[in-house]
């Protein structure tokens, strides 16, 4: 809802979004809640555990007829809260961790072996150096799922170091393509073999990451000043580095490339690309996202005859024609399948030096120093600490209110007087045992009635706190979404 907040503003969908996410966060709060009655019953009988233990020893011991001190009942009362603390919390604690890492370990393997079974599809050779970049398909057919087939019967041969076109209509499933020798895809039938080769993948849609642009096209890798500063001419962001002021590349990037532009981002992640050694460069369209003019530049320091790439096996998808004409083959999709492609290329005759002229003038003119503020800034709270109406808010919020609340009070003190009570009235009720003054058996439903006391008031008062808070935390969730859907935003 965040990420396609423009949308939704444009098209007036704010009642229908927040209906659809309060439905979704009604379905998780099912779950939540059933989890929170279990925690609830671990709680409980982590604090109650030493006293049904000490329920069960002392009763055990007066029936058949022990003798028990005020001094001996306590130090057991002691250790059997040693006992609670070692056992019952670590107990509890662990048999979750054990569920959750079953959960995890299921969802982890299932997805293991997804690709294990694309594996023994998918053919990997044995080659030599000298073959790497090298890309073989033999009626390869390849869908996202098993239902549907994307891409059918593709007989593909693409040499190493050869630069390949890849053309069609919208929808034709050109980065499909991409994605099927990426080995992406689910292969159906036939044969793939990209002999062992390794790639590196401009995608689509661009992607930034919050840093500096120069960790945005370095990507971990060891920065080389040579190969970085000729990959920012060939991708034509040294302009822009002028225009970012004095920082220059160390200027840091916001969340998704917001201070950005389109092209801007394109080239980044374009730039990202070129910086990886690879066998095989994929390329979806680069292009698109810049003008002809930069498109035409970047077309040849990085792609044409006398490109970064020139001696590098590259894949590019693109719908400009003219970018075409030097291409050792041209791959025609048309709805999943290879077609023939006619190669009388439309060459739109437009006068280039006037467009040349231009971007010989934007390169070489003198940007002003001016460093412009960075956008990421640290966050800092406003208050240290939480205010106390929020705590008032989520503590009284309905349909429980400020009387659940104060019942829930009164159920904890009231759990807290009968578990030191209980213990007060052991040592009490031990003296008069021993002066004979009151039956063992007796002692033993008084005992019963005080222990199941205590537990069912701790079981009620920790489900109410779970209750209660959970539904403060649902009122938070529903003012959050209506704050922001009715928020005000710029575009």
């Amino acid at each position: 809802m965040i990420s396609g907040c423009e949308v939704i503003k444009m098209n007036n969908w704010e009642e229908l979004v927040e209906k659809r996410i309060i439905e979704l966060r009604e379905k998780e709060l099912s779950y939540i809640r059933r989890s929170s009655y279990c925690r609830a019953l671990s709680i409980s009988l982590f604090c109650v555990s030493s006293s049904l233990l000490a329920f069960v020893t002392f009763s055990s011991a007066w029936l058949f007829d022990y003798s028990l001190n005020t001094i001996d009942a306590f130090i057991a009362l002691a250790y059997f809260s040693f006992i609670r603390d070692t056992f019952m919390h670590y107990f509890s604690f662990t048999l979750e961790k054990i569920i959750e890492a079953k959960f995890a370990f299921t969802r982890i393997s299932s997805f293991l072996r997804l690709i294990y079974e694309q594996d023994d599809k998918y053919s990997f050779t044995t080659v030599q150096s000298e073959e790497k970049g090298k890309i073989t398909m033999k009626n390869a057919s390849f869908s996202w799922n098993s239902n549907k087939i994307c891409l059918s019967s593709l007989n593909v041969s693409i040499a190493a170091g050869s630069f390949v076109g890849i053309f069609g209509q919208v929808g034709s499933g050109k980065s499909s393509f991409l994605a099927a020798i990426l080995a992406e895809m689910n292969l159906i039938e036939g044969e793939i073999d990209t002999n062992q080769s390794s790639f590196s993948y401009v995608s689509q849609s661009p992607w930034i990451f919050v840093d500096t642009l120069r960790n945005n096209i370095l990507l971990n890798e060891i920065y080389d000043d040579q190969r970085y500063q000729e990959i920012i001419y060939a991708c034509c962001l040294d302009v822009d580095l002028h225009l970012l002021g004095t920082r220059g590349d160390l200027t840091m990037i916001g969340e998704k490339g917001v201070n950005l532009s389109g092209g801007q981002k394109a080239r980044v992640a374009l730039a990202r690309a070129l910086y990886k050694k690879a066998d095989i460069y994929l390329f979806d369209d680069p292009l698109a996202a810049v003008d002809r003019a930069v498109a035409k530049l970047i077309y040849e320091r990085c792609f044409g005859s006398n490109g970064l790439l020139k001696t590098k096996t590259r894949l590019l998808v693109t719908h400009q024609l003219e970018f075409l004409q030097e291409t050792n083959q041209i791959i025609y999709l048309s709805n999943g399948f290879q077609k023939e492609f006619n190669e009388n290329f439309v060459n739109e005759d437009r006068n280039t030096q006037e467009e040349d002229s231009f971007i010989k003038t934007m390169l070489h003119k003198e940007s002003g120093a001016i460093d412009h503020p960075s956008i990421i800034c640290d966050e800092k709270p406003t208050e240290i600490y939480s205010n106390w109406s929020l705590w008032n808010r989520l503590f009284t919020a309905p349909p429980c209110g400020l009387s659940g609340f104060c019942l829930f009070i009164l159920l904890f003190l009231f759990s807290e007087i009968l578990f030191d009570g209980t213990n007060y009235w052991i040592g009490q009720t031990l003296r008069q045992i021993n002066r004979e003054e009151i039956h063992p058996i007796s002692f033993v439903y008084k005992y019963s009635i005080l222990t199941i006391s205590l537990l069912g008031t701790n079981l009620l008062s920790i489900n109410l706190f779970f209750h209660i808070f959970l539904n403060g935390t649902h009122c938070f969730h529903n003012r959050m979404i209506k704050g922001l859907l009715c928020t005000s935003m710029e575009f």
